[in-house]
């Protein structure tokens, strides 16, 4: 039987079902109803065991001044230990955060944002193929990129939201980014220039060379493939060989270059 706190159900149906009083539009049905029906009643959810009427208070939310009393630290000293700032020694920073952790303490996002000018929050993009119907996303390499990006992000105290492909400036502008993953950007790439202008630094894992405020790490596609196609005829290989579609994208062209 599906109850809510602040409706009635209909008991005693005669066959066995319940149903929610607040469905019932008017009152002259609901007693139609309950008389018609081998005598049932409503029943207001206060008067069920078990429900009360009203609904659970949250727990007071833990504060900072909390987990400071509670731990014999000033309040400046608990701020340092959470934000990993601060001269404290490695046995006082982790009182504060384990007492911290027993307290169910949270930061408050929005007066951090408010004090810092940061939201802690970091874009993640991936490009699609243009000519072919499927996206890196199904990719083995750019799945683990993406849950790597997103694990890391977390342990660092900050949360990823994922960008479509190819989004225009008017999408994204309105998000408090601290900074975007560009994941396989394709050469002279429009979003690049776009978040770089809005002063949103950028990392990517492919060359993004010569625009400040990028950051990247790059492999040269061309000499690893031409390696692995060279270790597979070391190893016996008689004609090893390696199928790419008709591409323009950077990989492809380092490739055939």
């Amino acid at each position: 039987m599906q109850t809510h706190p602040f409706t009635g159900v209909v008991t005693g149906a005669g066959d066995g079902a319940s149903i929610d009083a607040g469905t019932f539009p008017h009152k002259t049905l609901r007693e139609r109803f309950c008389r018609g029906r081998g005598g049932g009643s409503i029943v207001p959810m206060s008067d069920v065991p078990g429900h009360g009427g009203a609904a659970p208070q949250p727990a007071p939310r833990v504060r900072l001044v909390d987990v400071a009393r509670e731990a014999g630290l000033s309040k400046t000293t608990v701020s340092a230990a959470l934000n990993g700032t601060g001269r404290l020694s490695p046995e006082v920073r982790e009182k504060a955060r384990e007492t911290a952790r027993v307290m169910g303490y949270r930061p408050n996002a929005t007066a951090r944002q408010l004090r810092t000018g940061r939201a802690r929050l970091i874009g993640y993009m991936v490009g699609d193929f243009a000519d072919t119907p499927w996206s890196f996303l199904e990719s083995p390499y750019f799945a683990r990129l993406t849950g790597a990006t997103a694990a890391t992000a977390l342990h660092r105290g900050y949360a990823v939201v994922l960008l479509p492909a190819g989004s225009l400036q008017a999408e994204w502008a309105g998000l408090p980014l601290d900074a975007v993953v560009v994941a396989d950007p394709v050469p002279a790439d429009r979003v690049v220039d776009d978040l770089l202008a809005a002063r949103i630094p950028v990392f990517s894992d492919r060359s993004v060379e010569g625009r400040p405020g990028a950051y990247w790490v790059d492999v040269e596609a061309g000499p690893a493939v031409y390696g692995t196609l060279d270790h597979l005829r070391e190893q016996g290989a008689r004609r090893p060989a390696m199928v790419l579609p008709d591409s323009t994208t950077r990989f492809h062209r380092e490739v055939l270059a």
